[in-house]
Formats: structure tokens, C-alpha cells, sequence
């Protein structure tokens, strides 16, 4: 068995999914949610729109039920004829993809490494909506940060995913 990359209607992967899922199929498509400027909430779409990871066995009749499902389009794959390789991806890259995400999807702030100096701000979803301050020390996933509030300095423990990056 394998893990087989398969084209959907990009937009339709939550549907694609669905289906396949409805006929028996495993299958993976990595979302990614965000905070994006200017949106009050955060945004959950597909890491590679158009595309998630069917788990086969290299039969006949796999293939062809998965391209009967309402949303695929098909298979990806390089060559022609009798050279066709389908693309794949290993276990270990499907696992690790899964190690990054929670019950929303994989964060697109994580990724960011913030050093002390650096302006951050908060985002909609923290306690401190929209504070700017200093990173003062990275511990994990949490950052020590130094907010002016009011006409008060105050030091604060803050999670990652409530802090973006500041642009003036």
C-alpha cells in the first residue's frame, strides 16, 4: 500500500475528501490555517490546493474507483506508457506532516522563529487583541513579550499562535 497524489477540483479538496472517505479510501490532505491582516478570523485552506494522498494498493480497480469520485480529476504522474511513474510519498512524510498539525489544520505562524528585539503583535484570537511589543526571551512555543498597554509596561507569556510578526 501506498500513499498516491491525487489531483482534485482545486478549492473542492474538504468534498474530494469527503468522498473518498464515504467509499473506503484513507486519505490525508494537509490544511493550514492562518491569521491573515486585515481578517477577523482565522482562514483554514488546502497546504497544496488541488492535491491530497490517497492510500492504495497498485491495483486496477483502486485506481479506477478513485477516478469514478465526484471532485478528482486524476492521478499525478510523470512519463507516458509503459515508463509512467505515479507520484507518492512515503509514510514517514505523511506522519510528519500530521506531527505539525491540530484539530484545525498545521499553523502558518509556527514556522517563525522570533528573537529578542524582535516587534511582534498579538492577533484577533489572543486576550491582547492587537498589542504590539518586544520579544524578550523565546521559551518553546511561547514567547516572553514586553507590552506598552495604556501607559503601562507589562511582561507577558504569550502561546505562538497568538503573535505575528509587526509591520509598521
Amino acid at each position: 500500500m501506498t500513499w498516491y497524489l491525487t489531483r482534485c477540483i482545486t478549492r473542492q479538496e474538504r468534498a474530494a475528501h469527503y468522498n473518498l472517505q464515504r467509499k473506503g479510501f484513507k486519505v490525508y490532505c494537509p490544511f493550514i490555517y492562518k491569521d491573515r491582516r486585515g481578517h477577523a478570523q482565522w482562514q483554514t485552506e488546502a497546504l497544496w490546493p488541488g492535491y491530497l494522498f490517497t492510500w492504495l494498493a497498485a491495483g486496477l480497480n483502486d485506481f479506477t474507483e478513485v477516478l469514478r469520485t465526484p471532485s478528482i480529476t486524476g492521478f499525478c504522474y510523470f512519463g507516458d506508457g509503459d515508463e509512467r511513474i505515479y507520484g507518492t510519498i512515503s509514510n514517514a512524510e505523511i506522519d510528519a506532516l500530521q506531527a505539525l498539525a491540530d484539530e484545525h489544520g498545521i499553523h502558518g505562524n509556527r514556522s517563525l522563529e522570533y528573537l529578542p528585539g524582535d516587534t511582534v503583535e498579538t492577533t484577533g484570537d489572543s486576550a491582547y487583541r492587537h498589542y504590539h511589543g518586544i520579544v524578550q526571551k523565546s521559551e518553546g512555543e511561547r514567547l516572553r513579550v514586553l507590552f506598552e498597554i495604556a501607559e503601562f509596561r507589562k511582561e507577558i507569556v504569550i502561546d505562538k499562535k497568538y503573535i505575528r510578526p509587526y509591520v509598521a
